[in-house]
């Protein structure tokens, strides 16, 4: 999505900070959560939480500053890349953002970071749970044909011993 490894699969395990702000919460769906709250509690009462800040806002705003503070370090370590010219070769969808040809998208403002943070934002928002729930239900059903899984591993080794 960004090109930016956090190294969260290294021996070390650093903490994932992208990881933490992309989910706006610590573990659970914060931002989903404050946004059922809004709708369930009168509107004078979540924006006087949010002046105030005091529960799910208070939450909510920290992990938005956060997830702004990571972005911003992506972004602008992003147009460096792009400024000296070493982010030819890969092509992920901050980059495409970033160039893309404004003639042709004219609503769109590559050289707005807040918009190309709101991108990054709602793809990482959209595409989280329906890859949760679409590798769910395939090892379900792997689990549910065990041929299925047999075939899959002798393509794997099949592919293996000819890259031999």
């Amino acid at each position: 999505m960004t090109g930016y490894d956090p190294m969260s699969l290294s021996i070390e395990t650093p903490e994932v900070e992208f990881g933490g702000a992309a989910d706006l919460g610590e573990g659970a769906d914060l931002a989903e959560e404050a946004i059922f709250y809004r709708h369930i509690i009168p509107v004078i009462f979540w924006k006087l939480q949010n002046w105030i800040g005091v529960g799910l806002e208070r939450k909510l705003k920290i992990a938005f500053f956060n997830f702004d503070q990571i972005s911003e370090k992506i972004i602008s370590s992003r147009r460096e890349e792009i400024r000296r010219g070493k982010r030819e070769t890969s092509m992920d969808a901050l980059t495409y953002y970033m160039n893309v040809d404004t003639t042709k998208y004219k609503h769109l403002q590559p050289s707005n970071d807040k918009f190309i943070r709101d991108v990054v934002l709602s793809l990482l928002l959209a595409g989280r749970d329906t890859t949760s729930s679409a590798l769910t239900w395939f090892f379900w059903l792997l689990s549910k044909h065990p041929q299925v899984m047999t075939k899959i591993r002798m393509r794997s080794r099949q592919s293996l011993i000819l890259q031999i």
